[in-house]
């Protein structure tokens, strides 16, 4: 029982968690095979999944401008010592 309410304390510090439909089943479900009643839930689709975690942590896909202009230059730079390296390693 210790044990149990141990679990409990940590679940209940997670609001994702205490509201997951698997936690709902699990704290006020029927009694019985709780396995069963698991098995049963639809599984969620990677879109479903991925728009819960959009929406749930505000994540935007538009990039930051400053890593982004960073990341293009370093590229560039890189292209132009390529271009500058090839013929060399041709010759060789």
């Amino acid at each position: 029982m210790i044990f149990l309410e141990w679990f409990l304390k940590k679940i209940s510090s997670n609001y994702y968690l205490l509201n997951s439909e698997e936690f709902k089943i699990f704290s006020w479900g029927p009694a019985g095979d709780i396995e069963n009643w698991l098995r049963s839930l639809a599984r969620p689709s990677s879109d479903s999944i991925l728009e819960w975690l959009r929406v749930t942590f505000n994540i935007t896909e538009e990039p930051d401008p400053i890593r982004l202009n960073a990341c293009r230059a370093e590229m560039n730079e890189f292209k132009s010592f390529i271009w500058k390296v090839t013929p060399i390693l041709k010759v060789m």
